[in-house]
């Protein structure tokens, strides 16, 4: 029994340390105390000395060996509570890595393809802005009546997202002044205040 439970002891992971715990019969290892105690007892009156002194030493074996069982399940359930602080620390420890390398791969894509689709983004921006101002000007000439029978002419993002555009176009003449760029080494962003 001593070198089965000096066994257990050296359980480390949680799953183990409660596969231990679950061998510990303590139930069992109580009934036999009781027993080898009732045993004992009726010995006292019927048996000889010899019978009572291995009665005797059967109650102390079975109540030596349900003390160490006991002592071994505190132990456990000790080293039980520690592995699993130890295990879950682990797990978040391995997710919050995991989280830490998701977001440096995505500032080493911010690095390199940010630049230079902002790049490209504000070129865009700025043809749409210069084109909108154009557009307005002529548009305000047209509705003081010197139109000549042609129509409105419409701005590039209504042109590009037609209605969709107009249902987000509250006060906004053009693409440009709707989107907003993170200033980057190589620009000072848009309109960023």
């Amino acid at each position: 029994m001593l070198a089965q439970l000096r066994r257990l002891l050296q359980s480390e992971t949680a799953a183990d340390i409660e596969t231990a715990l679950a061998s510990i019969d303590l139930i069992k290892l109580r009934a036999d105390l009781s027993t080898a105690t009732a045993q004992r007892a009726d010995l006292l009156l019927s048996g000889t000395d010899a019978q009572v002194i291995a009665a005797g030493q059967a109650v102390e074996t079975a109540s030596i060996a349900l003390e160490r069982a006991e002592a071994a399940k505190a132990q456990l359930e000790t080293k039980l509570a520690a592995a699993q602080a130890a295990e879950a620390e682990a797990d978040f420890r391995a997710r919050y890595a995991a989280v830490v390398a998701l977001r440096d791969g995505v500032v080493a894509k911010i690095g390199k393809d940010y630049a230079a689709g902002a790049s490209k983004i504000l070129n865009v921006l700025e043809a749409d802005r210069e084109a909108t101002a154009a557009l307005q000007e002529i548009n305000k000439a047209a509705y003081a009546g010197e139109a000549y029978d042609l129509p409105v002419i419409e701005t590039a993002s209504r042109r590009v997202w037609g209605a969709e555009f107009a249902s987000i176009q509250v006060g906004v003449a053009s693409m440009a002044d709707m989107i907003r760029l993170l200033p980057t080494s190589s620009s000072a962003g848009h309109n960023v205040s």
